[in-house]
């Protein structure tokens, strides 16, 4: 007997069930950006950033925009649900791919030169969670794109909060340690992969035995070839901006060593609160445009574009210029007094946010509509451009270099995002014919105006409140009084 399709919750309902459960998602992780720091130091949590963004790079080039593809192809219709048993197939040989890589590292000595420091257990254990770390995105890319979004988001929800106590727990019973920490946050997101595929299973999306049984040759073909167009003109953007991604993080590594690397992971934690409302959009709007892209509806993508575009920018600016403006109650909440040298980097990037929601929500329109190739382009260019700039600000006097460290990484990924963005908007407005100007000029004013209203808040908190309230207190209440004139 056949199985009913899957009946279709609301964008509005969808939106605001990945909303509320990235919030909730993003409050169980302060137990982690709390905690861990804390039991790690600046050193420990700076390996454990440093080798999942490297095995997260790597993943990332290997599969060279394919999960984007799979997403916006299994967007278009249910018919193309014949495309999941081969992209499966595809994220075994990509695991089995980073298993080899690492070997061959491990038996040629190359391990000392691309994870300097770092133990061999260590590695492998940042490999396997940024591989779970990247299956899980798949698995919500299939669950957007077949609208279970909202049972999806009640399963992430549930075993984040767990997750939370569970890491409270260790800190306060003295088991939190690097090890430690590797295999409960690997285990978490095993976790949510098994509760994912169940969910698929019982909503009838695949069948277990669809996996693993032979897919026809004709039906291969056509999803290879789909895929080759699709992803060939992200190859050597991938291939170039990972690269370069590396770069930056082994540069830091080297020569900033693994303190400046915890001082970075902490700063780009704390700017990642601020991506609660673009970050429930994305994959939405992905979806959303994708169907009227293969409708030819272009005047439902203009209205896509012009509703999420400016309302998400707004939130984000106020959130970032709150996050810049309270920067050393951040910290001390956050990372404790052992993280106080991360302060300029945190102020720096709690600007990033601003316009990597534009750069989500742009890449979104560029995904779904196949401009994969003006896509590249652009991101090459900016690409390249940073690189001199990452040399110049992370490097020691002696490679004429300013040696920044933590800081320096921070103002190289503000520049290029600013460039980079900026660049793709450009296109996007002449692609959906609105102008530019208005919203290059939105991004100075919003700023300037939630900053206003940030410094404000905070003032008028520094005379109201005793000067002995708690750090978290006071940062509650000038949330809130920046909160009410915004």
């Amino acid at each position: 007997m056949t199985k009913p399709p899957v009946r279709e919750d609301s964008l509005p309902r969808r939106y605001l069930f990945k909303l509320v459960t990235n919030i909730i998602s993003s409050l169980a992780r302060f137990a982690h950006v709390f905690f861990v720091p804390r039991a790690l130091g600046p050193a420990g949590y700076g390996s454990f950033n440093f080798l999942v963004n490297f095995f997260t790079q790597i993943a990332s080039f290997l599969e060279a925009g394919s999960s984007i593809a799979f997403f916006t192809k299994l967007s278009s219709g249910r018919s193309e649900k014949r495309i999941i048993p081969v992209y499966f197939r595809f994220a075994v040989l990509l695991f089995s791919t980073l298993l080899l890589f690492t070997a061959a590292a491990r038996l040629t000595g190359m391990n000392r030169f691309l994870w300097p420091g770092e133990s061999m257990p260590a590695v492998l254990l940042g490999l396997i969670m940024a591989f779970s770390v990247w299956l899980i995105q798949v698995l919500f890319k299939l669950t957007d794109a077949v609208a279970l979004t909202v049972p999806a988001e009640k399963i992430r929800m549930a075993i984040r909060v767990g997750a939370a106590f569970l890491i409270a727990g260790c800190f306060f019973a003295g088991l939190l340690t690097l090890t430690s920490y590797f295999i409960l946050e690997t285990t978490v997101g095993l976790l949510i992969v098994l509760a994912l595929t169940v969910l698929c299973l019982q909503k009838g999306v695949f069948r277990g035995n669809d996996l693993m049984k032979r897919i026809p040759a004709p039906l291969f073909s056509r999803y290879s070839s789909f895929f080759f167009e699709y992803c060939s003109p992200l190859f050597v953007y991938n291939t170039i901006t990972i690269l370069l991604a590396l770069a930056d993080t082994w540069l830091l590594q080297q020569f900033g060593g693994r303190a400046e690397q915890g001082y970075y992971g902490l700063s780009y934690q704390i700017s990642t609160v601020c991506f609660f409302f673009s970050g429930a959009m994305t994959p939405l709007l992905i979806r959303e445009t994708a169907k009227a892209h293969a409708s030819g509806d272009k005047a439902r993508i203009r209205k896509l574009f012009l509703l999420s575009i400016p309302s998400l920018y707004a939130v984000a600016a106020a959130l970032s210029m709150f996050v810049a403006v309270q920067p050393e109650k951040f910290l001390y909440f956050l990372g404790g007094k052992e993280f106080s040298h991360a302060l300029p980097a945190v102020i720096i990037m709690a600007l990033y946010p601003i316009h990597q929601t534009f750069g989500q929500l742009n890449g979104a329109l560029y995904y779904a509509t196949g401009r994969t190739a003006l896509y590249r382009n652009i991101g090459i260019a900016a690409a390249l451009a940073g690189l001199p700039l990452s040399w110049f600000l992370l490097t020691p006097p002696r490679a004429w270099g300013l040696d920044l460290g933590a800081t320096g990484l921070a103002l190289k990924v503000v520049i290029v995002q600013f460039i980079a963005v900026n660049t793709l908007l450009f296109f996007n407005t002449r692609f959906l014919g609105i102008p530019f100007a208005g919203m290059f000029f939105r991004q100075t004013l919003a700023p300037a105006a939630f900053g206003l209203s940030a410094l404000a808040s905070s003032a008028i908190m520094s005379r109201l409140l005793p000067f002995n309230l708690h750090p978290l207190l006071n940062l509650l209440l000038c949330g809130l009084l920046h909160t009410g004139t915004v």
